[in-house]
C-alpha cells in the first residue's frame, strides 16, 4: 500500500482508501479521490498504477 500512495501522491491525488478482505482471493479496495472528481482518464490511470504495483509484488 505504500507504493500506492506514493505513486497517487506523485501524481497529486488527495484519496483515502477503503479495504475490504474476506479472504486472500477476495480482496476489494476503493479508491475515494477527496480533492476533484476523477474524470474517465484519471480512472483508468489510478487503475494501472494500482495494478502494476500488484503484478509487481506477486
Amino acid at each position: 500500500m505504500n507504493h500506492v500512495h506514493n505513486e497517487l501522491s506523485e501524481k497529486g491525488y488527495i484519496y483515502r482508501l477503503l479495504i475490504a478482505a474476506s479472504s486472500k482471493e477476495d480482496i476489494q479496495m476503493k479508491i475515494i479521490l477527496l480533492n476533484k472528481e476523477a474524470t474517465e482518464l484519471e480512472q483508468e490511470e489510478i487503475k494501472s498504477i494500482f495494478y502494476e504495483l500488484v503484478k509487481k509484488t506477486i
